[in-house]
Parts: C-alpha cells; structure tokens; sequence
C-alpha cells in the first residue's frame, strides 16, 4: 500500500473553513508556508483529522492529489459526495467527470454538491434512480452560482462542459 502525505498541496488549507482558526472558506489560512503549515505539530484536531478522498485512499496515487487534479473530494454522512474546484477550470475534461462518476457510484452516494472556485454556494444535483445519470442531468439543470459578495460568476453554467 502507497504511504500517503499531504506533501506540496495545501489545497484543504485554502478551500475549508476552519472556525477554530477563524478561516473562512476559500481563503488561504495564515499558517500555510512554503513547506506546507507552519503549526503544522500544533495544528487544530479539525486540521489534524481531516482526509480528503485522495488522503483516505479512494483515489489513485499521485496524479489525483487535490492540487495537482485541480479538484477536492470530500464525503460527508448524509452519503453525499463533495467536489471543490481548487483552481478556475478544475471541473473541466473527462478525467474529472470519469472519477466523480466512479466515486459516487462506488460509495453509492445519494447525491453530488460542486463548490466552483472561491463559491459558498454549491451546486446541488440529488442522484436516485429517478434521475438520469448526473452529467446529463446537470447539463438540463442550469443553477447560477454565486460569488461570497453575491454576484454571478461570470463562467455560470459551465461546470459540465468538457
């Protein structure tokens, strides 16, 4: 089995909000450095415990690490698949689409939430087997995200264009 480590990415550290830090989403947490966190020894249990999916091993090696894919995976309880876009365009390309596509049909999950660039409101597409399957479901579904100020993203609507 591959020994995994955050290594380089620090894509949790700019995405999550970390209340304990006063982190709010989307923003760099003031403890990132060159070599990754700073209080990294002294880092909150928050920090500490947290595995995105390519941390925990549900995606392959390295090529699929958050900052190198441009996308996070995180898996909440209520069976609900998270992906956040780590970088402008990180939803884009097959590659992408194919590994949502194996994630949720593997931990069976019941729906799928996108997080575009630096935005608090997800995309919200429910999967049950009363939808089709849900890229092209999205493509039928055009929810216009917003920016934390409240205005349109200006690329709203292409999240499932490849």
């Amino acid at each position: 089995m591959d020994e995994r480590s955050c290594g380089e990415c620090t894509a949790c550290c700019t995405i999550l909000g970390i209340e304990e830090l006063g982190k709010p989403f989307y923003s760099t947490c003031k403890h990132v450095c060159d070599r990754g966190c700073s209080i990294y020894s002294k880092r909150p249990s928050v920090c500490r415990d947290y595995r995105c999916l390519w941390l925990a091993r549900f995606l392959p090696k390295k090529n699929c690490r958050p900052d190198i894919l441009g996308v996070m995976f995180d898996w909440e309880e209520d069976d609900t698949l998270e992906v956040y876009e780590v970088r402008p365009g990180g939803f884009a390309g097959q590659r992408v689409q194919r590994l949502i596509d194996k994630l949720f049909r593997s931990m069976k999950a019941k729906r799928v939430v996108y997080y575009p660039y630096r935005c608090l409101i997800g995309i919200d597409y429910p999967i049950s087997s009363d939808y089709p399957d849900h890229n092209e479901y999205g493509k039928e579904r055009r929810l216009i995200p917003l920016d934390m100020a409240g205005r349109r993203f200006e690329n709203a609507g292409l999240v499932h264009e490849s």
